[in-house]
């Protein structure tokens, strides 16, 4: 059995990815510059908010601009959470309280910053159920480099045999895969594509369809 359990945040435990793609896409719209879907899943999700900001100033070829994209893309996050609010992830809670009746310790490795992760946690009713969290302002390295997986564990204190990550992003899976800790997909802007099933433990449909694997 499975002694820690570490969570990606955005994606996994809160629909916070498509908001964020819708976002980013009314922001390029309003100023006429096209941004796909497949942009923000190859180049965003799952990243760290200088990994994203890079990502655009290679692809406007200004820091200026790049800047203020994304700051109105943040803008116009916090405006539709406002508005419509973020949605759990199916299974959430379920999940989250069948590990706390194992005894098993619970750990978010979130890409986002500490203050996101703390609001979101709370937002979506499951911050006292936490154990500990590592967020994107610690680590250098954003994934799918494996550095956040690793500090998480470190900051448990647990084997790589005692642990198991939940990923939803393809950089995700793949960071997972690079830190040598069980990994499980759980996709939600993409499907799965080979060579995440090739590296993930399993695809499964739902966040609590992992409790199988933590036994």
């Amino acid at each position: 059995m499975k002694s820690v359990v570490i969570f990606d945040m955005d994606g996994t435990l809160i629909d916070t990815e498509s908001v964020y793609l819708k976002a980013y896409q009314e922001v390029f719209q309003a100023r006429g510059i096209e941004f796909t879907d497949q942009e923000y899943i190859d180049q965003h999700a799952g990243r760290t908010a200088a990994a994203c900001l890079q990502a655009l100033v290679e692809k406007t070829g200004s820091q200026d601009l790049a800047k203020t994209l994304f700051n109105e893309a943040e803008q116009r996050f916090v405006e539709i959470e406002a508005e419509s609010g973020i949605d759990n992830k199916a299974g959430l809670l379920e999940t989250i309280e069948a590990l706390k009746d194992m005894e098993v310790t619970i750990h978010v490795a979130s890409s986002s910053n500490r203050s996101e992760v703390i609001s979101r946690l709370k937002g979506a009713g499951i911050s006292s159920y936490i154990d500990g969290f590592t967020s994107g302002d610690e680590v250098t390295h954003s994934k799918p480099h494996p550095e956040i997986f690793l500090k998480a564990l470190e900051k448990t204190g647990q084997s790589k045999d005692s642990a198991l990550i939940i990923e939803d992003s393809v950089a995700g899976v793949e960071a997972g895969f690079r830190s040598g800790i069980d990994t499980i997909m759980v996709p939600d802007l993409v499907a799965a594509s080979e060579k995440n099933k090739a590296q993930a433990l399993v695809i499964v449909d739902r966040l609590d369809d992992i409790l199988n694997y933590v036994k």
